[in-house]
């Protein structure tokens, strides 16, 4: 059976960055009438509210709620399909992605994203990336720490229940140790990719803890 590859999304296969999380607030706020400054006061707060997953409907509902405005399932596709675009044109993924994993699907290797926010913004950034069609399998969780939940289920239907056979990419320490008490056995890597503009600065581990990457390059 072939290798299975685990990739997380932000910060692992794609670029986070201010100035794109900054452009889709403009978008938001042309799209509603709401003043900018007010539109990004209102981020923090749902991100507290919903443990950091971000999600442009539930967004744009609790705007509606609080400025009174009309919330239409037209004005979520509209802003969703700009935001995409935007994204688009930005180039989200990181340059070694979609050939790395080219690359190791023409091994017969097998290649999936697990990730955690809002389901319709990280489907959107997977679009955006290219990676809806290029991957064998993703899978979203509104928390972090239902991952080893879902890998076991990746590792059962992908590798044949073999751990071994496995290789986990993720840039949160916190999700390298959940993964690795659930299966000592894995290939745990943590990646640690230069920061891009506005991006914060990768964790670190104690030296040793894990095998340190810092672009998917190494994966071949």
């Amino acid at each position: 059976m072939a290798r299975l590859y685990v990739l997380d999304l932000d910060s692992t296969a794609v670029k986070v960055e201010q100035h794109l999380d900054a452009h889709m607030l403009g978008i938001i706020s042309q799209q509603t009438g709401i003043a900018h400054p007010n539109v990004s006061a209102a981020l923090p707060r749902y991100l507290e509210q919903h443990g950091g997953a971000f999600s442009i409907s539930g967004f744009i509902k609790q705007l509606a709620h609080e400025y009174r405005i009309e919330q239409t399932d037209a004005l979520t596709r509209r802003i969703g399909l700009l935001t995409e675009e935007a994204m688009r044109s930005e180039v989200i993924a990181y340059p070694d992605t979609l050939p790395v994993i080219r690359r190791l699907k023409d091994r017969h290797a097998t290649v999936t994203v697990l990730t955690h926010g809002g389901a319709d913004y990280q489907e959107l950034k997977l679009r955006a990336a290219g990676l809806d069609t290029l991957l064998d399998q993703y899978s979203i969780v509104k928390e972090a720490a239902q991952k080893p939940e879902v890998m076991e289920v990746f590792v059962q239907v992908f590798a044949g229940g073999n751990e071994e056979r496995v290789t986990f990419v993720d840039d949160r320490l916190s999700n390298l140790t959940d993964m690795r008490e659930r299966f000592p056995r894995m290939e745990i890597l943590h990646m640690q990719r230069q920061p891009v503009l506005g991006g914060k600065l990768p964790e670190t581990a104690a030296e040793g803890e894990y095998r340190v990457i810092t672009d998917l390059l190494a994966l071949i």
